[in-house]
């Protein structure tokens, strides 16, 4: 977390590496076996914070937006061989790994701005991925779901 004009070089490439070569790498393994099945579920992981426009992330959030980008034309692409492509776009989620840049304070003050106020744990995040992963969903593409309490609207 640090102003855009003080982060490392590397630290952008890193970050954009991780979080929009990585899902572009996955996505370009995965997809021969989907196309020949004629069937497929693409999830990418986005995130909501981009949807703010956070300060001081803008490596992170520049890659998650990256990341709806690609959902989207990929689900043009991918949807002649019966492929969706979707982005799930969580908000602050509570996991294991400690997050040294968000103070209680400033925890206490996102789970007031939501509109369920609770924390956010991984458990939120599981039905949205078998919905999106199911049959249920199959004609759903191209599409951002927000899943964060309600502290952003699409």
């Amino acid at each position: 977390m640090r102003p855009f004009e003080e982060i490392p070089i590397d630290e952008w490439v890193r970050v954009l590496n991780v979080n929009i070569t990585g899902t572009f790498l996955m996505t370009r393994a995965l997809v021969p076996l989907m196309r020949r099945n004629k069937w497929g579920r693409v999830i990418n992981v986005s995130s909501a914070a981009f949807l703010m426009g956070r300060p001081n992330y803008l490596h992170y959030t520049t890659s998650k937006a990256a990341v709806v980008g690609m959902t989207r034309s990929l689900a043009r692409e991918l949807g002649p061989d019966g492929i969706t492509v979707n982005a799930l776009l969580p908000g602050a989620t509570d996991t294991e790994v400690p997050r040294g840049t968000v103070t209680p304070e400033q925890k206490r003050q996102q789970i007031a701005m939501r509109c369920i106020q609770r924390e956010e744990g991984p458990r939120d995040l599981e039905g949205v991925v078998s919905f999106l992963a199911s049959d249920d969903s199959a004609f759903i593409t191209g599409q951002s779901l927000v899943v964060d309490g309600g502290y952003c609207f699409l």
